[in-house]
């Protein structure tokens, strides 16, 4: 573990009410407040460090509805949190701890739940796991669409690694010459992004509202359009 014991810290989109906020943004260790004109307050780098995981997740969660609250949103606006935490095996405690925090407001009917790891195993026992309690659970991180999106048994959607949004002739985004270059003589060379074959990938997926579940997931990969927008706005 950490010294000094356990550690979590939190980001959070919070979907801010009409009006909220104040004109200006300032903000201190324990708060912060949104210009009125915008209606989306991003919270990063919250965190605690304390003896147990359970506690340190408490106190992150504790300034994190501090910070939105001055902001002028509460619990029920908050629309997606990440966490970093450790140890990891205890993340059991975390979970209870964030669900105290949210009191009264339930998690929403519909959760997809984007798992970022490296490991393909971790992502498919991520979905397993989560099967029949969450609408989806896709997969991000390495870059390449996956063939094995289906539906679980339980009605969870599922999908290794939905690929990335950007040139497919390169190595997973960046210039291909300078990967090819740096693994054939392994001498440092900057990774720049590539260019070529841009593309966006990601997955459909259609859920039965009433059950949160999940019916279908179908994979998408559109290719971009240099000649449409946003690209000709873009490229003068």
């Amino acid at each position: 573990g950490l010294p000094g014991g356990a550690m979590v810290a939190a980001d959070a989109i919070i979907a801010a009410p009409a009006g909220g906020g104040s004109e200006t943004l300032s903000i201190t260790p324990d708060s912060a407040t949104l210009p009125a004109h915008r209606d989306i307050l991003q919270v990063s780098g919250r965190a605690a460090r304390s003896g147990t995981l359970e506690e340190a997740t408490r106190e992150t969660m504790a300034q994190l509805l501090r910070v939105i609250a001055e902001a002028g949103s509460g619990p029920s606006d908050v629309v997606q949190v990440k966490t970093f935490l450790q140890p990891m095996e205890q993340w059991e405690h975390a979970k209870k701890a964030i669900e105290e925090a949210f009191g009264e407001h339930p998690v929403p009917p519909i959760v997809i739940v984007e798992v970022h790891m490296e490991a393909t195993s971790e992502k498919a026992a991520m979905g397993h796991y989560l099967d029949g309690r969450v609408a989806a659970v896709v997969g991000t991180h390495t870059h390449v669409p996956t063939a094995d999106a289906r539906v679980l048994p339980g009605g969870t959607a599922f999908q290794t690694d939905l690929g990335m949004c950007g040139p497919w002739d390169s190595c997973i985004g960046r210039d291909k010459r300078a990967v090819v270059r740096h693994m054939s003589t392994a001498m440092y060379v900057p990774f720049d992004v590539g260019e070529g074959d841009e593309r966006m990938c990601g997955a459909v997926v259609t859920i039965d509202e009433r059950r949160g579940l999940a019916t279908a997931i179908e994979p998408v990969c559109y290719r971009a359009d240099r000649n449409a927008e946003p690209f000709t706005r873009a490229l003068g």
